[in-house]
């Protein structure tokens, strides 16, 4: 297995920007035309938040659809920056809001129809 050490702290996406877990997730401008598609999650208390903690506090406190935002927020750094790290193909951000839902969809499916043990 090849791994490819990082050598820079530039944000793979907008490669402007210093990388911390926040601009990776939620404030990077490349990721903005996705957030702005859920009006729950384009929001000036999101916005501001300066740690990973304070930006899911928000989703949490205020009921922002947090199991959808996980979601997107996985999907952006397990597919997304990973891949693009790596140099593979990737989920375009385009698809990667309705692939979410998707994935969420199929979560509360399958966690609906199993049944208690005992």
């Amino acid at each position: 297995m090849k791994r490819k050490i990082i050598s820079e702290d530039l944000c793979e996406q907008c490669r402007k920007q210093k990388e911390d877990v926040v601009h990776a997730l939620y404030h990077c401008q490349k990721l903005l035309d996705l957030w702005t598609k859920v009006d729950l999650w384009n929001h000036s208390s999101l916005q501001q938040t300066t740690s990973f903690i304070d930006l899911m506090g928000c989703v949490f406190a205020d009921n922002r659809d947090p199991a959808l935002f996980s979601m997107v927020a996985w999907a952006i750094s397990w597919n997304q920056r990973n891949n693009l790290c790596l140099g593979k193909p990737a989920v375009s951000l385009g698809e990667l809001l309705s692939q979410s839902k998707e994935r969420l969809r199929e979560f509360k499916l399958y966690n609906s129809s199993i049944t208690p043990v005992g």
